[in-house]
């Protein structure tokens, strides 16, 4: 008797033969086994749907068959690969960002720009991320994004993506003790106040010190 897990799968490997064929190709064991393993963590429900789409979606190019991938399936299940996910999610972060400094900042009577507060009036102001105050410190703090034109705005978002990205890669860093003095790291980490325009190389060499402080 198939256990669940083992219906499971020939479930899968029914429909994606099925939806293959019904797409003019064909598909060798091998192949197959790689779309059931991959597909397998899913909801049934979810596979059927995606192969629906795929053999409504996806035709044929030049006279050829279609072809169907794996990451067509994935993708029209709602699977997101990994990339997509970090571009999406530095693309908000500088959305808010943005959207902040236009409606929040603004210069103090020093030339600083600062989140407005005025005297006797009471602003609710969004509460932003621990991380985009990071990297907005780190490209030069809010007057970068404040003062850029239409040919800085390009440069401006490039250096914002990879210091916010930058933050993501050290603290993954960190959880696997990939970095030098790591004892000075996590120090550096825990106090969030990264020196702006610092790139991963320089955080090294800082927590570098700080360990060798802490070894006296």
């Amino acid at each position: 008797m198939l256990s669940d897990s083992q219906k499971h799968r020939e479930q899968i490997a029914e429909m994606v033969t099925a939806t293959v064929e019904v797409m003019g190709t064909e598909l060798s064991p091998p192949a197959l086994a790689l779309f059931v393993t991959d597909l397998e963590k899913l909801p049934i429900e979810s596979v059927a749907g995606a192969l629906a789409r795929c053999r409504r979606e996806i035709h044929g190019r030049n006279g050829f068959p279609p072809m169907l991938t794996i990451a067509d399936v994935l993708g029209r299940a709602g699977v997101v690969a990994e990339s997509e996910t970090e571009d999406a999610e530095w693309q908000v972060a500088w959305d808010v960002a943005v959207h902040h400094a236009s409606k929040y900042i603004i210069t103090n009577p020093e030339g600083e720009y600062e989140e407005k507060h005025y005297f006797g009036e009471t602003i609710v102001i969004p509460e932003l991320s621990q991380r985009i105050r990071d990297t907005v410190r780190r490209i030069g703090d809010w007057r970068a994004i404040k003062c850029m034109s239409n040919d800085d705005f390009p440069f401006v978002q490039k250096r914002f993506r990879e210091a916010y990205q930058a933050c993501e890669a050290a603290e993954v860093a960190l959880s696997r003790n990939a970095l030098a003095g790591i004892g000075g790291f996590k120090e550096l980490m825990a106090s969030k106040t990264m020196p702006e325009g610092k790139r991963l190389a320089d955080v090294r060499a800082e927590s570098r010190l700080l360990s060798g402080r802490g070894n006296r």
